[in-house]
């Protein structure tokens, strides 16, 4: 229950934790994942793997101490979720990393391999179908190459079929 007293459940959250699964596993256990074609089977070799690195993901672990959630409903590569977890989700929330936006950053933009995870959200708000979904990130988003950014962000959300609403919040 939150604190305006509207029920609801988190029935899973995600985060890596900075720790890409390029970086922690092994070649063949990239090489395997790489031919698996079955999203369940790759979503639970993925986790498998992240559960036997000796990193720590901060994330998951403030997430678990402050959210009532399973271990279990905790993932870590937004990449191998989808509509296989068999989760009703009318609201879906998350971003895609700010380092690629940031007017603090580099400004990768699409071209960051981080921020090119705003896609990934996309693909998961397709394939969850929610009722509502909220996307945040950073004012460095709005202005990143010249609006171009921004624009295909509001494009791809188009596409998706929502209406939508975006407004700058100070934080």
């Amino acid at each position: 229950m939150t604190k305006m007293n509207v029920p609801q459940e988190i029935v899973y959250g995600c985060d890596n934790g900075g720790n890409l699964i390029e970086d922690i596993a092994k070649k063949e256990d990239l090489d395997y994942l790489a031919n698996l074609k079955d999203k369940n089977k790759q979503l639970k070799f993925v986790e498998s793997i992240y559960k036997k690195s000796k990193k720590t993901n901060f994330v998951k672990k403030s997430y678990l101490a402050n959210y009532n959630l399973n271990e279990d409903d905790f993932y870590h590569d937004v990449r191998f979720l989808g509509s296989h977890i068999n989760k009703d989700i009318d609201i879906f929330v998350g971003g895609s990393p700010c380092q690629s936006f940031s007017m603090v950053g580099k400004r990768g933009g699409f071209e960051d391999t981080r921020g090119t995870l705003f896609f990934e959200f996309a693909r998961c708000i397709k394939e969850f179908k929610p009722k509502v979904f909220i996307f945040e990130n950073v004012k460095g988003m709005l202005n990143h190459d010249k609006g171009k950014t921004f624009a295909t962000v509001l494009n791809t959300f188009d596409e998706l079929g929502y209406k939508y609403y975006y407004k700058l919040i100070n934080s």
